[in-house]
């Protein structure tokens, strides 16, 4: 019976090694994760900004060009019997 005794705890150091091990995987994965995410915020930050910049100057674009047509609509149209007499 001892010798099953000594199975038995060796098998369950074994189970608890490898529980043990699991965690630590884990948790390393968990770090890699995190700093992955980091750098991935970053990336998307930065990617957010230039695509306001550009947004921001296309607005500036339409809006000079809207102006530009209002203005255009405003003038009075001079009337093809006051150009020629």
């Amino acid at each position: 019976m001892a010798g099953l005794d000594i199975i038995g705890v060796a098998l369950g150091a074994f189970s608890a090694a490898f529980t043990a091990l699991d965690g630590c995987f884990k948790f390393i994965e968990a770090v890699q994760v995190f700093r992955h995410y980091r750098t991935e915020l970053d990336s998307l930050k930065r990617d957010l900004n230039t695509e306001k910049y550009i947004f921001e100057g296309r607005a500036k674009q339409w809006r000079s060009k809207v102006v530009t047509l209002a203005n255009q609509a405003s003038l009075p149209q001079e009337s093809a019997s006051s150009v020629c007499p």
